[in-house]
């Protein structure tokens, strides 16, 4: 590659400019950085499912995280199998578990974290349930999801900024 030269207007200064070619695409290098968004971000959003029953005494649920990278795309997955989570998270037609009397719940709908409460379970009837048909669902996976959202986006551009300095695509 030769030197290429400009002469400025007033003839005393020159520039050297010089071609700036970019480096072969390495599409390795984004998948990567892509791959480490996705451990990162999926960690964070077991941390928000866990503010969700900080305060449980007992029988608090596992999340499993599972990190894929597929032919289309890479892909993460938060979850657990924990019954009762299932159970406030989504809701009930009926309730079966009477609660003693002045029960508070430790959470309520939408509200990523949770409280002391009061009270408790006091028995499991079948035949005949008390109190308010069902249990109220919160919904904590459409909040956490919410406030994933804004964190996904930065953390997958941060990648993609990161994926383009790295592979010589950066001029920055």
């Amino acid at each position: 590659m030769g030197r290429w030269w400009i002469l400025m207007a007033g003839g005393s200064a020159r520039l050297k400019v010089k071609a700036i070619i970019p480096k072969r695409f390495k599409p390795n290098v984004f998948d990567t950085e892509f791959l480490k968004a996705a451990e990162s971000t999926s960690r964070r959003t077991v941390n928000e499912f866990k503010k969700t029953h900080q305060t449980w005494q007992e029988q608090r649920p596992t999340w499993r995280r599972d990190v894929q990278r597929k032919f289309d795309g890479i892909f993460w997955q938060v979850d657990t199998s924990h019954l009762i989570y299932y159970f406030l998270n989504n809701g009930t037609d009926v309730r079966y578990a009477a609660m003693t009397p002045g029960f508070q719940p430790k959470t309520r709908p939408g509200f990523i974290g949770s409280t002391p409460g009061f009270g408790g379970f006091s028995h499991l009837n079948t035949r005949n349930p008390p109190g308010p048909s069902g249990i109220e669902a919160r919904f904590w996976d459409k909040a956490v999801a919410k406030r994933m959202e804004p964190i996904v986006i930065k953390r997958y551009e941060n990648a993609m900024k990161a994926g383009v300095k790295k592979s010589g695509h950066s001029y920055g």
